[in-house]
């Protein structure tokens, strides 16, 4: 039981740890800003541990895994693209 636990808060410090960083890495970019750092966080890692999650419960081979991995980057840049406000040189939105 206290093993159990103790997985359990490992996996909760990491999730945060992992929640944190994100939200600290869009707020870093340099090319736009985020109106909903939390919201875009979330929708980025949600998406990724779905995919993850799924890979591993249909047990893929490395070339799905491959395929899988370009797609997310692809799904990922224009979702970030979408969700950013541009800021315009001189520093203006």
């Amino acid at each position: 039981m206290l093993a159990s636990q103790g997985s359990v808060a490992l996996v909760v410090s990491v999730t945060q740890r992992i929640e944190r960083a994100t939200v600290d890495m869009l707020a870093s970019a340099n090319d736009g800003r985020f109106l909903d750092l939390q919201t875009v966080s979330f929708t980025l890692l949600a998406s990724l541990a779905g995919a993850i999650c799924t890979l591993f419960e249909q047990d893929t081979d490395a070339s799905v895994g491959s395929a899988v991995h370009r797609q997310l980057q692809m799904m990922f840049r224009h979702y970030l693209i979408a969700a950013r406000i541009e800021i315009l040189p001189g520093g203006r939105d």
